[in-house]
């Protein structure tokens, strides 16, 4: 049948180039639309693949018949060429109507206007593809870096101490934070700290305490709620929270960075205090910094040894810490205030 096709359609030879050129515009199109057919059904089939070896085997059936028919065309138009050179045939402005239409439709794919709509994403990405791949977008959130106990021990303490990070910084604590009123850049920063503050003092000295407009406040109690007034971790995180909603109301715009209680050396002679109550507060305390949306900070990592028990050698009392530690101690806070 293509043979006597070919016969009747006598055409020149340029005409069958622009028939080709026809036809493979031909077989593009109904590629993409093949594609579209593939995508949506093997999107809404429970069986993709086999639907998209059929549908793409079916798809090659109208190239096979088009350059099939073309072959004979051209073989046919090579025999009867001379006899049709000089004749009228209809097929002729048939087919150059066809080469009209090829701008045509280039013309309305790249203006947009005859764009049908994207079908769903199907692709299969293959090995020598990889590269190709667009390069991720650049993250601009300041990423975190890890902590090292051994970089954290090695910080000096007087050298940390003079980073401008702290100085609109204050702090809030027991006698381990009143050591850092010995060092001169703290000089001007707000410090409420002293042997024995509880949590219950510490809310009472806040209708007087002067701390400007920190935009962190440090806070580190505990252990002389053990100590002097026995409580238990329920009563323990009461007294948190009520600090935390009076710290909230006299400073809405500060962070508050609750931190965790130092342990004990195992050989730290106390019948009310213990590393096993301490790690009680702690576990209570995180989770009230949870539900509160404060941030928690476990500041014990570099002092402690592999048991959880204070390293005897980082303190002189077996419950403070040595002034030349304070250095990992501040290190830690920097980090939480560059990355929390």
């Amino acid at each position: 049948m293509c043979y006597l096709s070919g016969k009747l359609l006598s055409i020149t030879r340029l005409e069958t180039d622009s028939l080709l050129l026809f036809l493979m515009l031909i077989d593009s199109t109904l590629e993409t639309k093949g594609e579209i057919l593939a995508a949506i059904c093997c999107k809404s089939s429970s069986h993709p693949a086999l639907l998209c070896v059929i549908l793409r085997v079916i798809r090659i059936i109208p190239t096979v018949v088009f350059f099939s028919f073309a072959q004979e065309v051209i073989a046919t138009n090579m025999q009867y060429q001379h006899e049709t050179r000089h004749r009228l045939h209809p097929i002729r402005i048939i087919t150059l109507l066809l080469l009209c239409l090829i701008p045509l439709s280039l013309w309305l794919q790249a203006d947009g206007s005859f764009n049908h709509p994207e079908p769903a994403s199907i692709s299969y990405l293959k090995k020598d593809q990889s590269t190709a791949l667009p390069e991720r977008p650049e993250n601009h959130l300041k990423p975190s870096t890890a902590l090292g106990i051994t970089d954290l021990l090695a910080i000096d303490t007087t050298e940390i101490s003079q980073d401008p990070i702290f100085q609109t910084t204050a702090f809030i604590g027991d006698s381990i934070t009143e050591g850092l009123q010995i060092l001169p850049s703290f000089d001007t920063i707000a410090i409420m700290a002293g042997r024995g503050l509880t949590l219950l003092k510490a809310a009472e000295n806040l209708t007087d305490w002067q701390a400007g407009k920190p935009t962190a406040i440090f806070i580190l109690l505990g252990i002389n709620d053990m100590n002097y007034t026995s409580v238990d971790a329920a009563v323990y995180c009461s007294r948190y929270n009520d600090l935390l909603d009076a710290l909230n109301k006299y400073y809405p715009d500060s962070t508050l960075y609750v931190q965790s209680i130092l342990p004990i050396t195992s050989n730290y002679s106390s019948t009310l205090i213990s590393n096993e109550k301490i790690a009680e507060f702690n576990t209570a305390l995180k989770q009230l910094c949870t539900e509160k949306k404060v941030a928690y900070i476990d500041i014990s990592p570099p002092f402690c040894l592999a048991d959880g028990s204070m390293n005897p050698e980082m303190s002189p009392d077996g419950l403070h810490l040595y002034f030349r530690h304070y250095g990992a101690w501040l290190g830690l806070l920097k980090h939480a205030l560059e990355y929390s």
